[in-house]
């Protein structure tokens, strides 16, 4: 029933996911709102960070399509996922799939990911490097095989939100308004498919999946860009490590340079 898997999927993002981060952050580390980059951003950021959600979106979509045709869904788990789909179908509200599945895993998720072990990966002194693990191991968190690649990818975005930013806020921002622009469209489904029949160039639905066309998803990849420019132009507060490091590449440039 919908109020045993709310209630499990919210114990589970809380027992399992954001409590073990926020333990081990108090316990290792001298600043946990440091560590977990609860600090309020430049109100820019945040506007971009949620315009980027709307923007990858259907990007993000044509991905998960794609990684679906090279590696099919098995028998069992297409079962599965039909069964937890008809779950949530019993939901009372849109709000409520929102908040457990949208908000929730945000939540807890980022405080994880990009908070606890993004901050300690840093560490080593390369920031990408430390947003690639973080992703992957954010990836390997889902659990079914094509939503873990698919996660992954939206790791680095959201991880590169985080480091740039020097804020958890824009990266949650994101993950919420991304997950629930899917679960918003496959809520309806039906009612979307009818309003877009004549306007195919735009979104497409028929079963209990949807896709959008090839010119917005383009287009998706393009505003996606721009904006991902945008945040790497911001002053990003580098770690201890990773100054150091970018000294050392600096120097061993220079000795490189002398003649």
């Amino acid at each position: 029933s919908w109020p045993a898997f709310a209630t499990t999927t919210v114990v589970t993002l809380i027992a399992f996911i954001a409590t073990p981060a926020l333990i081990m952050t108090i316990v290792l580390t001298r600043s946990p709102r440091k560590t977990l980059l609860l600090r309020m951003p430049k109100p820019s950021a945040l506007t971009m960070g949620v315009l980027l959600a709307f923007a990858i979106h259907p990007a993000g979509v044509a991905l998960g399509e794609g990684v679906k045709a090279l590696y099919p869904v098995g028998t069992d788990m297409g079962e599965q996922m039909r069964q937890m789909g008809s779950i949530i179908g019993q939901a009372p509200s849109l709000w409520s799939v929102l908040f457990v599945l949208a908000v929730m895993p945000a939540v807890c998720e980022e405080l994880a990911f990009r908070g606890f072990i993004l901050s300690g990966l840093r560490h080593v002194g390369r920031k990408w490097t430390a947003i690639l693990i973080s992703s992957v191991l954010f990836g390997a968190a889902h659990g079914v095989w094509q939503q873990s690649l698919t996660a992954t990818v939206l790791g680095l975005v959201i991880g590169y939100l985080a480091v740039q930013s020097s804020s958890l806020l824009p990266g949650l921002l994101f993950h919420a308004i991304y997950n629930g622009l899917s679960l918003a469209l496959a809520w309806n489904l039906e009612a979307w498919s009818e309003q877009f029949a004549s306007s195919e160039w735009l979104l497409r639905g028929s079963g209990e999946s949807f896709a959008y066309s090839w010119p917005v998803v383009i287009a998706s990849l393009t505003l996606s860009a721009a904006i991902l420019f945008w945040f790497r132009n911001l002053p990003y507060e580098a770690s201890a490590e990773e100054s150091l490091n970018d000294a050392l590449v600096r120097g061993e440039r220079l000795a490189d340079e002398t003649p």
